[in-house]
């Protein structure tokens, strides 16, 4: 049984600056730590509004042994990805500050963060996704509810080292 704390991240009003790195110092709490018995296998960013399924998720991640941040809006999720640069993001279809379409293209457009891998997590089908404008050819879908074999399968998959 793997024991961990779960953190709450309530970011301040720093946002996502054009063609500059931002020096901007991270509160420990942000990161939650992997299970003890071993190294962590990597980090990735779990974006979504509902702070439950994120906990669920991050919980089912932090059991495969990666370390897990969570954001709950569009804006929250530019910041972490820029700042931190996980191996991986899990970002929700359905944001309520910033169309999940815009943090994908914005993700995909900048330098530093165009080689995370990005699962994008939806309650439709990857068919109907596609059709609302997630065209690119690298986008992948999970769809909800994610159970663990299949996010462990896929996580494993699309990790970057």
């Amino acid at each position: 049984m793997t024991v961990s704390t779960v953190y709450t991240y309530s970011k301040p009003a720093v946002r996502w600056r054009r063609q500059r790195e931002m020096a901007v110092e991270l509160p420990l709490a942000l990161f939650r730590s992997p299970a003890p018995s071993g190294p962590s296998r990597g980090y990735v960013l779990v974006v979504d509004d509902c702070v439950s399924i994120a906990d669920i998720l991050g919980r089912m991640l932090i059991e495969m042994g990666y370390e897990v941040a969570q954001a709950t809006s569009g804006r929250d999720a530019l910041d972490l990805a820029w700042l931190t640069r996980p191996g991986l993001i899990l970002l929700d279809t359905s944001l309520p500050d910033v169309n999940s379409q815009v943090v994908y293209t914005t993700l995909r457009q900048k330098a530093r963060t165009r080689p995370i891998p990005i699962i994008l997590m939806s309650v439709f089908d990857e068919a109907t996704e596609r059709r609302a404008g997630f065209q690119a050819a690298e986008a992948d879908f999970m769809m909800k509810p994610i159970l663990y074999e299949a996010l462990r399968r896929r996580v494993e998959m699309r990790m970057m080292p």
